[in-house]
Parts: structure tokens; sequence; C-alpha cells
């Protein structure tokens, strides 16, 4: 038996021990301490950081293209690139739709390019 035939079954039988639910919870957390054990902790931006980002972005969410409005827990903060070491600069920060950064969720700069139709550079904010 190979070890990744091995490693497959143990997984298997975390996830019948677990549940299914608890088991990709745990992965959650696993996939997020490696991105953030080399980036800058993850901070509460005031509300001038919105004003600022709505304004550069002419109030459009860069996901779905559409006009946002401008109020408390309508709109996200997102960062760019997730795995920049210091994310929290503000050159990779935009304001999404609240529902297009939880959809947007942790999908790499790939999977969002395959999903929204858009190069890497659209997606870094350069085009």
């Amino acid at each position: 038996m190979s070890k990744h035939t091995e490693l497959i079954g143990k997984l298997d039988g975390l996830i019948e021990e677990y549940g299914e639910l608890t088991f990709k919870q745990a992965i959650k957390t696993i996939n997020r301490r490696r991105i953030d054990k080399n980036r800058d902790n993850r901070v509460s931006f005031p509300w001038k950081e919105y004003e600022r980002l709505y304004k550069k972005q002419r109030g459009i969410c860069p996901i779905c293209e559409q006009p946002m409005i401008l109020l408390k827990g309508s709109v996200h903060i997102d960062h760019l690139n997730p795995n920049e070491k210091d994310f929290n600069n503000p050159s990779n920060r935009q304001l999404l739709h609240a529902g297009c950064n939880l959809s947007k969720s942790s999908k790499s700069i790939n999977q969002q390019s395959k999903v929204y139709g858009k190069t890497y550079t659209e997606i870094l904010g350069g085009g």
C-alpha cells in the first residue's frame, strides 16, 4: 500500500469519526494557519478606509462590477492577495459588496480568475 493510499484511508477514518463538517472546518483552519504564518495579522479598518476605497473605486464593486451602497454591513474590505506578507498595506485592499466578498471566500487567484472570468492583473487591481 502506498503512503498516499494509507493517508487517504486515515483521512476517511477521521471523517467517519468526527463527521464531515468538523473535518472540513479543521482543514480550513489548517489551510488558514499555513497562509497566516507568513503575514501580518488581520486588523479592523476605520470607516474612513471604507470611504477612501469607495471613492477610489467610484462606488463600483470590482467582483460584480455593480454599484455599491456605502452602508455598514453591506460592504467589506477585502485583501486582493491574501498571501501577501504585508497584506494590510493599502495597495492590497479593495472594497466589495459583502455578498461578493463572502462568495470570493478564500479562493486562490487562479480560482478567482476562472470563476469571475478576469485576468490575474484585473483581480489584483492592475487592470
